[in-house]
């Protein structure tokens, strides 16, 4: 029974499955709020320019403009033709508002407003301090409303006066909307929320502590905004109540909150967000890079390729999903790619052993009745080609994660065992066989399929000599036979040395010759007694302990009865020997 659970941890079918789509890249194809891979809307490219970021837009009757930034443009795209309108000294035009004809622009260092008539021609009506003019509305009775960064002020243009109508405490001023007559404002650092209501006070609604207030907009009665934060946003909404309550999180920088089609609709970093009023959400586009503006019309502006589109609630003909690179651990060999969907979808994979594609990866390869037929390697990944009612609910991979070898790391000879140590890539199960032999003759098996690390030996059970000693390591107990594997490493030379060294004593007149030798080991200590008195040490005649010969003379007195010598190998062993007269 043991035998059997260690085998499904070793060699058997892994799955990858996915059934979250976040890391993935969408062409053309979307995420439907039942969290399925879909064609839900396409788009329609409307302009491009040469310019750095799209700020605001704005759509007028058929006549749409666009704010840029970096060389602070106005752009006017009409009939499908767009031109420039108006270049401001500033460098970016952050915000764009219209009444009764005239276009009117807030810009950016330093901030002013400008209001443009119908030939282009533009004049300042509102010069400040401040070094952003973030957002701009027009009431009703033909006052301008001015969001300002760095004090975070809210301006009244009124018959030439400038008016403060709140100070919000924070660097910016950065949203301002218009809804039902009261003035809605967010501010760009801390997140907070207040209302200015027509012919009232302001008053402050909600303050987030952290983050921007990046839209509001109000649906149905109700009024929602979203929070942008550094890698996520919130859209809220509040209640009847006045209470401020959580509707969803969704990834990335939201852009703005807008009404499209009596919905609400987000932008955040590549994704358009379509979010219903039960907290569910779809994503009905995505673009290559980044999004920086939208409008209640549903045109789009990119912050990279300086473009203009427009969204289309008609699906694309056909679009394609593509997945992030999968990590198997290591090389394995590929099953079966099952998907859970409608429709029959056109699968591909490629395979490499780097996390990002690259030249070294095999280009996209087709299944052949549903199997992988990509090499074997560590990374894959997939990509779908969707048509028409196409949709993906869920897709499994099947993977054999190919065995790695374990490897002995090393070999240890102590006083009293043999120590060792082994690892296995795969965490798998490992056994040893240990072997010893002398120098030059056959190996002889000191212990068969244990899994202690350690094996007992006596050296004095060993005749002195030269040894070596061999591991072999298996992860048989966690692969079956034909995907087991090992790997062997033979230890250094290690010397056994049990015998102490031999002594001879000779004795000529009042000199004692002694010889010390050992057959394995250098000498390395002598030292002499007379007569029952302390031992002295001394060095052999040639001055240095160095050979496993060495001659020693030491002077008798002629009244000297006893001489005990003794001596000390290499290895440990020492020996004693006496003389008389």
């Amino acid at each position: 029974m043991l035998y059997i659970i260690l085998i499904v941890v070793g060699v058997t079918t892994s799955f990858w499955e996915e059934r979250a789509w976040t890391e993935f890249r969408f062409y053309d194809t979307g995420i439907t709020r039942d969290g399925n891979i879909a064609l839900l809307s396409s788009v329609q490219p409307i302009f491009r320019t040469d310019d750095m970021f799209i700020w605001d837009i704005l759509t007028v009757q058929d006549v749409t403009y666009i704010a840029t930034g970096e060389d602070g443009r106005v752009y006017k795209i009409e009939n499908g033709e767009g031109e420039l309108f108006f270049d401001p000294p500033e460098t970016n035009v952050l915000t764009l508002a219209e009444n009764k004809g005239k276009i009117y622009i807030g810009t950016g260092s330093p901030g002013r407003v400008y209001r443009i008539d119908r030939e282009g021609r533009g004049e300042v009506i509102l010069e400040t301090e401040e070094e952003f003019i973030w957002d701009i509305i027009i009431l009703p009775s033909g006052e301008l409303i001015a969001g300002t960064g760095s004090s975070g002020l809210v301006l009244m243009v009124k018959e030439g006066h400038i008016d403060t109508l709140l100070v919000t405490g924070r660097a910016n001023a950065s949203r301002l909307v218009l809804i039902e007559g009261d003035i809605y404002v967010g501010t760009g650092d801390g997140g907070l929320l207040f209302v200015i209501p027509d012919g009232g006070s302001p008053r402050g609604l909600y303050d987030h502590g952290e983050g921007e207030v990046s839209g509001i907009v109000k649906i149905d009665g109700t009024v929602y905004f979203s929070i942008a934060l550094d890698t996520t946003s919130l859209i809220k909404r509040i209640r009847d109540d006045g209470l401020v309550e959580n509707l969803i999180e969704i990834s990335g920088i939201a852009r703005d909150l807008i009404k499209y089609n009596n919905r609400l609709l987000s932008a955040s970093d590549r994704r358009i967000y379509r979010i219903y009023k039960d907290g569910k959400f779809d994503i009905p586009y995505e673009f290559p890079v980044s999004i920086s503006a939208i409008n209640r019309e549903g045109f789009i502006g990119l912050s990279e390729l300086v473009s203009l589109y427009r969204l289309s609630e008609s699906p694309p003909d056909e679009g394609i999903v593509v997945s992030y690179s999968y990590d198997t651990g290591g090389a394995s060999r590929w099953g079966m790619l099952a998907y859970k969907g409608r429709g029959r979808i056109k699968f591909e994979t490629r395979t490499g052993n780097t996390e990002s594609p690259d030249v070294t990866w095999e280009e996209w390869k087709g299944l052949n009745d549903g199997m992988i037929t990509s090499s074997s390697n560590r990374f894959i990944r997939w990509r779908a080609r969707l048509r028409g009612t196409d949709e993906i609910e869920s897709v499994r991979v099947a993977y054999l994660p190919l065995n790695r070898r374990p490897f002995v790391e090393n070999i240890t000879l102590g006083p009293y065992a043999l120590t060792f140590s082994a690892r296995d890539p795969d965490k798998d199960n490992i056994v040893f066989n240990v072997y010893y032999r002398e120098v030059g003759e056959s190996w002889i098996a000191l212990r068969e399929e244990i899994a202690d690390s350690m094996v007992e030996i006596e050296e004095d059970a060993l005749p002195d000599g030269l040894y070596q000693f061999k591991v072999e390591v298996s992860d048989a107990p966690s692969n079956p036979p034909r995907y087991a594997l090992s790997c062997i490493r033979i230890s250094d030379v290690y010397k056994i040395d049990n015998t102490p060294p031999l002594i001879k004593i000779g004795v000529r007149g009042n000199k004692a010759m002694v010889e010390v030798s050992d057959n394995m080991s250098e000498i390395i200590s002598f030292e002499y007694s007379k007569d029952a008195y302390r031992f002295i040490s001394i060095f052999p005649k040639d001055g240095i302990f160095d050979e496993k010969k060495e001659n020693f003379e030491i002077a008798i007195k002629e009244g000297t009865r006893h001489l005990v010598v003794r001596t000390r190998d290499r290895a440990g062993n020492s020996s004693l020997k006496q003389w008389r007269r």
